[in-house]
């Protein structure tokens, strides 16, 4: 089967609206029987039982996108922050737009009088290792979400707005910030968590921290194990719960790619080996790898991205094609502010 064209109509490029972001489009892809249904993300609820188990990520989104300038430099320069590198001395690895004049030993300038930069390093034509000067980490952090944007899709076709970092940040957020932020949970409503735990289905996270996928070392693929730089902190709640769910023959449903690998890679449910797992380098996974994830809930990407390969070592290839054909031809938003897809 051909996968239509995506166009511009089917992206959504805001939030319908910030206060029922539960109101979003849902759509249910039955793994089993090819089956899909039509629904609202409010009747996601009807979907679990006593003793399933859903697994957010709970890491918070930091826009990542500074306007800095070089000594005696009236122009603006973009600066994307790619990785921390060094939490304590503020050194992270960075993307720098007019690289031939920013080299080792510049100093960099920002908006705000607070904080400074000082090249340490030049990684790539236009990577670079940076030291931000700056009192705290906490000052640090609290200066970038006053200074920084996100850094959209191409696909939505318009520029980032401060008002992005707050739509984005789903009602779980916690307090570890990352520059990869997972969009699959952003429907959710602390209501419907509520009535989730009142149905008695667990809602735990884990935190994912990751970073975009120009990167200096290993490509961000998911089509031959590819190595793709982060780490996981999954905590003992987590894997109790998951292991209590796999052994009672409940479901386990992972909120979006970055949880569903983690959950795949990470969880042993051996009792005598459930352990807190962090600092660790996540691989690809392949189709055969899945054995935790009963239910995976995303959104609808791009028909030929890395997501959407990653989704299909969910879910039969043909499937996923015939649901994306149905989410376009009903008229189903895509991309980062678009509706959900449940794969059960």
């Amino acid at each position: 089967m051909s996968l239509p064209i995506l166009t511009d109509d089917s992206i959504a490029k805001f939030p319908e609206d910030l206060h029922r972001r539960n109101h979003a489009r849902l759509m249910i892809l039955h793994r089993d029987t090819g089956q899909i249904e039509h629904k609202n993300f409010v009747d996601i609820i009807d979907y679990f039982k006593s003793g399933d188990v859903i697994v957010g990520n709970d890491v918070n989104i930091l826009p990542n996108v500074l306007l800095c300038k070089g000594r005696g430099s009236n122009a603006d320069t973009k600066m994307v922050l790619l990785r921390e590198l060094n939490s304590s001395q503020k050194i992270w690895n960075v993307s720098i737009d007019s690289c031939r004049r920013i080299r080792s030993g510049c100093r960099l300038f920002f908006e705000c009088n607070e904080m400074t930069a000082e090249v340490l390093d030049n990684i790539a034509q236009k990577t670079k290792i940076v030291k931000f000067d700056i009192t705290s980490e906490e000052q640090f952090y609290d200066i970038v979400e006053k200074l920084a944007k996100i850094q959209l899709p191409k696909q939505m076709n318009r520029q980032s707005t401060y008002d992005d970092t707050n739509w984005l940040r789903s009602v779980y957020a916690g307090n570890k910030h990352s520059v990869i932020f997972d969009i699959s949970g952003l429907h959710f409503t602390n209501k419907i968590i509520v009535q989730m735990k009142l149905k008695n289905v667990s809602f735990v996270t884990l935190t994912y921290v990751g970073e975009p996928r120009v990167t200096i070392g290993g490509k961000f693929l998911f089509d031959g194990g590819e190595v793709f730089s982060g780490y996981c902190d999954i905590g003992n709640n987590v894997l109790e719960k998951v292991a209590e769910a796999k052994g009672k023959k409940n479901k386990v449903c992972a909120v979006g790619n970055y949880t569903m690998n983690s959950l795949e890679l990470l969880v042993n449910l051996n009792p005598k080996m459930l352990k807190k797992k962090t600092l660790i380098n996540v691989r690809n996974i392949k189709k055969y790898d899945i054995s935790i994830c009963d239910m995976l809930l995303t959104n609808f990407y791009p028909l030929k991205s890395e997501q959407t390969n990653n989704i299909s070592l969910f879910c039969p290839r043909d499937l996923l094609e015939l649901a994306y054909n149905e989410a376009i031809n009903k008229k189903y938003k895509f991309l980062t502010y678009g509706d959900s897809l449940l794969i059960v």
